[in-house]
């Protein structure tokens, strides 16, 4: 196994691709948004709801350093 290899435990590995399944989702209502020429405010708040989706999915990093025994002490 590469030294480099991230092994995640199954509840981790299900969970980010239950948060890409939203960030795709809701990149989805962007597009549709948009295309249907949704109010501007509306698109903002569709891509406001996006940014903290993602900003959620980010935080996958922490919770499988502290799986692993981690903590904060890991490196970044």
């Amino acid at each position: 196994m590469p030294a480099d290899a991230l092994i995640l435990p199954r509840s981790a590995a299900e969970d980010l691709t239950d948060r890409l399944f939203e960030l795709r989702c809701g990149a989805e209502d962007i597009a549709a948004a948009v295309e249907a020429g949704e109010d501007p405010g509306d698109i903002s708040e569709l891509c406001r709801e996006l940014v903290a989706l993602a900003r959620a999915a980010e935080k996958i990093r922490g919770r499988v350093d502290d799986a692993r025994g981690a903590g904060d002490a890991g490196d970044t």
